[in-house]
């Protein structure tokens, strides 16, 4: 289709889509696959199996374990507590910031995807900017760069006239901090016509970058409701920091609810979690609220295990079953799932701790998927599948990032430029450095 990206968009709706044929050369059969992949009912394009029948390609390898991407129980409070703050939000048309706080494998990455994928279905128009820090990415202000890059998704879905009504007058400076921005088009053709910034003061042009930052959000978020999640905080930088403070710290006229997600075990000394905890106690109109969470209730443990032994079959929901798994676990919800998984294989729930699982876990993989879980391992951040299968010596990645990605060992998500991978929780990082020699890793 051609024309501006709101015509573009129009035109993908209404219209079928021309056949690849009238451009170049195709053959026949790709061609047919391509139209079926591009139909606009999301029902009559063919499946996953579907597509590599068509393209003579073996199925990916599947280990046996169960898939419960969306298995929740409990949890009843914190959700609560996250309505709540949004509903303040609103009403005060205020910032307003939830950190939820918690040991590795309680959930509570989960416990923020539960609770937005709820809000999206109550407000539909919902805006939603996430990013994820990471333990090894030197990219300067990492906090803000996920956040940053989620935004500029969003301004491309703009048309030109929107996103200029929203753009700060101090523009030209927060794109030369940020320049992923100018791939939303309007803001591209500003960076084009406004001259670079004069060199000042770094810290003068970062607190105007900043200025216009939290401007543009505002402009947003007075539109339409905007939720930002920000995960794993305590990887967060210390340059980002006083960004985030300054939302906190002036939160009239920026109705925004941010959520962060902070393992207190792991928190830097100068991480933006850190310097939010030290100010819990603030008394000047700041509105920041922490979640303990801590270990599920016996019987929410329970449910979730005989829901999960049910599915797979191998221990047929037994009740000594769920109760060795759910002493085993000791209300750690990433335990319940992985020892109700070994359950639902038939390999029973010996007294096994995660570290143990995980290891059997890697022990059944191909080379090819342990060396792209190493490249991920010693990345310490995303990566593209191009970029990992390359790092491991592999002409064809996707089956082992499929094989990973049925074993629950990574996350795939789709990026505007790629498809990205990172590792599912950071356990997984621990076990593997532990049980692999330097030489092996290099």
């Amino acid at each position: 289709f051609i024309g501006a990206l709101p015509e573009v968009l129009a035109q993908k709706q209404h219209a079928q889509p021309p056949p690849p044929s009238s451009f170049a050369a195709v053959p026949h059969e790709l061609e047919q696959l391509c139209l079926a992949l591009l139909q606009r009912e999301p029902a009559r394009r063919p499946s996953g199996d579907e597509v590599l029948r068509a393209l003579d390609v073996p199925r990916p390898f599947a280990p046996e374990v169960v898939s419960l991407p969306g298995r929740f129980v409990g949890r009843q409070q914190p959700l609560a507590m996250m309505a709540s703050a949004f509903a303040d939000m609103r009403a005060g048309e205020r910032c307003v910031a939830v950190l939820v706080q918690g040991a590795s494998g309680l959930g509570k990455s989960h416990l923020l995807r539960r609770f937005v994928a709820e809000l999206q279905r109550e407000e539909p128009a919902l805006v939603v900017l996430e990013g994820r820090c990471f333990p090894r990415e030197s990219v300067r202000y990492k906090t803000l760069d996920p956040l940053v890059d989620a935004l500029s998704g969003l301004l491309m879905t703009r048309s030109r006239a929107e996103v200029e009504r929203a753009l700060p007058r101090d523009a030209a400076t927060l794109v030369h901090l940020f320049p992923v921005l100018e791939r939303a088009p309007a803001i591209a053709a500003l960076a084009r016509a406004t001259p670079a910034p004069p060199l000042v003061d770094p810290a003068d042009s970062r607190r105007r970058a900043f200025a216009a930052l939290r401007h543009l959000l505002a402009t947003l978020a007075r539109e339409r409701p905007m939720v930002v999640v920000l995960d794993d905080l305590h990887w967060g930088d210390a340059d980002s920091a006083p960004f985030l403070e300054d939302l906190l710290a002036q939160p009239a006229g920026l109705p925004l609810l941010l959520l962060g997600a902070i393992c207190a075990d792991d928190v830097k000394a100068d991480s933006p979690a850190r310097l939010l905890l030290r100010r819990e106690a603030w008394s000047d109109g700041r509105d920041l609220r922490t979640i303990q969470l801590g270990a599920l209730a016996d019987s929410e443990a329970r449910g979730l295990a005989m829901s999960i032994v049910g599915v797979g079959g191998g221990g047929g929901g037994d009740g000594a079953a769920t109760d060795a798994i759910v002493r085993e676990a000791g209300g750690n919800p990433l335990l319940v799932c992985e020892l109700s998984r070994l359950a639902a294989t038939g390999a029973g729930t010996a007294a096994v701790s995660l570290e143990e699982l995980l290891t059997r876990r890697l022990e059944a993989l191909t080379p090819d998927a342990l060396a792209v879980l190493g490249v991920l391992t010693v990345a310490g951040h995303p990566l593209s599948v191009l970029v990992a299968g390359r790092a491991a010596a592999l002409d064809r990645p996707d089956v082992a990032v499929a094989e990973l990605c049925a074993a629950g060992l990574v996350l795939r998500r789709a990026d505007p430029h790629a498809e990205m991978l990172s590792l599912q929780f950071d356990r997984i990082r621990t076990v593997l450095l532990a049980r692999s020699d330097a030489a092996t890793l290099a």
